[in-house]
């Protein structure tokens, strides 16, 4: 084929891009196909790669290439979605990462959805070729953390060529971290990078574009209320799959762990870099950590403290002893066994007292939950559901003592606790979060999902209790 008329495909007025001699009855005449339009719907190509211009014009037929030697010619001036499956429901995750928050927020209920064929979503943070969205045609885009001018200005052009192109394809952003300039402790290791011009300017301009804005928690989102007042903003809690984390719960193990540990009671600390700055720091320099150090050191005696992920400075020593436990972090699928396998009684969740820590999810509580362990949180908004929350270090060592006093008292906390579990599994709403994605800020059909209308009354015009 010429480089001329490998352009020529989406020539704007045209009914049929113009092609070369292809297989029997796919013939040219001065340069017009033989086949009337409405019967070529399939031309095999006779060179691969086939060149494209990056976004056709708005009025041109589109071209379907599933596999890059083999496409297929709609016509009109509206495109015609790929008819198989029609029905089922589509998306596209574009991840920022996919350790964490990634997990949490996308992994989980995108593999839901796969496995038990709800519909499909893939996760890539390619850039594909814009006219790919007018074939596939997305019920959503989830983007997670898109950040930086380049992925802006393209996201733009997305968006406005599946508005000019009338497609129902949503584009939805995705925070579940407090990024906004100033909300960031110091001692948080991402603040620097978040805070810069450009970082700050395109999630600004992202915010402008997208149809809805998911965060984890209703204080989360007041703070990007204010950052941004007209985006729409729906609170979507983090969920675990029952794959996951289901299956570790054991009443006898834990009760036989606890008869085995009780002189010296297990308690976790698990927690990631952005909890406390590691990089030439004092060992008391301010961290999540800073109100419970103290009673923490003082009661090593009485407990035997695990720390998993990042150790603050002001623990190494007593690791190195001994006095203490570390263990190194592993990854998500191994997340949950390793934790059953520490045998321990309680975790704990200390947080400093800031608005980044106040918009948090409730995730080590909900793990606590699943698990099935005795727990103890930061008295903040992200462990409101939990029985105990503490203030300094001497409320949380008292705490601990009292949930492993005696036999009776354990085993209630502990079975208490992993029955909150059954508001926190995803495979229970899968349903209802295909709905979020399919429908419009404030839809009717969301009314249906109690849950979702309890985290967001304002969207329904309800009153908050």
């Amino acid at each position: 084929m010429s480089k001329k008329n490998k352009h020529k495909f989406l020539q704007k007025g045209k009914n049929i891009g113009k092609v070369e001699k292809r297989e029997k009855g796919f013939a040219q005449k001065d340069g017009e196909p033989l086949v009337p339009p409405e019967r070529a719907d399939r031309v095999r190509m006779v060179i691969s790669p086939v060149i494209l211009p990056l976004m056709p014009s708005i009025s041109c037929p589109y071209l379907d290439m599933p596999h890059g030697i083999e496409f297929r010619i709609t016509h009109g001036t509206k495109p015609i979605e790929n008819q198989s499956n029609k029905d089922e429901f589509r998306a596209l995750h574009v991840a920022a990462d996919h350790a964490g928050c990634g997990w949490w927020r996308l992994h989980e209920f995108e593999d839901i959805v796969n496995y038990t064929r709800r519909g499909y979503i893939i996760n890539s943070g390619l850039k594909f070729p814009r006219e790919y969205f007018l074939s596939v045609n997305f019920d959503a885009i989830r983007l997670q953390r898109q950040l930086g001018h380049h992925l802006y200005e393209y996201w733009r052009d997305v968006k406005y060529m599946l508005k000019e192109m009338s497609m129902r394809t949503r584009l939805i952003y995705e925070l579940d971290d407090v990024i906004c300039r100033g909300k960031l402790p110091a001692f948080n290791e991402a603040k620097e990078d978040f805070e810069a011009d450009e970082i700050q300017d395109s999630l600004h301009h992202m915010l402008d574009i997208v149809d809805e804005l998911f965060v984890c928690s209703p204080f989360m989102r007041s703070i990007y209320r204010k950052y941004h007042q007209s985006v729409d903003i729906s609170v979507l809690p983090n969920f675990a799959s029952r794959g996951w984390f289901d299956g570790f719960y054991d009443l006898e193990r834990r009760m036989r762990n606890y008869e085995k540990n009780k002189k010296r009671p297990r308690i976790l600390i698990s927690g990631g870099a952005t909890h406390a700055h590691q990089a030439g720091r004092h060992i008391y320099s301010k961290s999540d950590y800073t109100k419970v150090i103290d009673a923490i050191i003082s009661a090593r005696k009485d407990f035997e403290f695990v720390i998993m992920g990042v150790q603050p400075n002001a623990f190494r020593s007593f690791v190195e002893d001994g006095e203490m436990k570390f263990q190194r972090w592993v990854p998500q699928l191994d997340y949950p066994r390793i934790l059953n396998e520490l045998d321990i009684q309680c975790s704990i969740a200390p947080l400093d007292d800031n608005e980044f820590n106040r918009a948090k999810s409730s995730i080590k509580w909900q793990e606590a939950c699943y698990e099935g362990f005795g727990f103890a949180g930061q008295d903040l908004e992200p462990y409101a559901a939990a029985r105990h929350r503490f203030t300094n270090g001497s409320e949380l060592i008292d705490m601990l003592k009292e949930m492993t006093k005696d036999e009776q008292t354990y085993q209630e906390e502990i079975e208490y606790n992993r029955k909150q579990a059954d508001n926190y599994w995803i495979d229970d709403k899968v349903d209802d979060i295909i709905t979020l994605y399919k429908t419009p800020y404030g839809d009717e059909k969301r009314k249906d999902i109690k849950w979702f209308v309890d985290l967001n009354p304002a969207q329904f015009g309800i009153p908050k209790k």
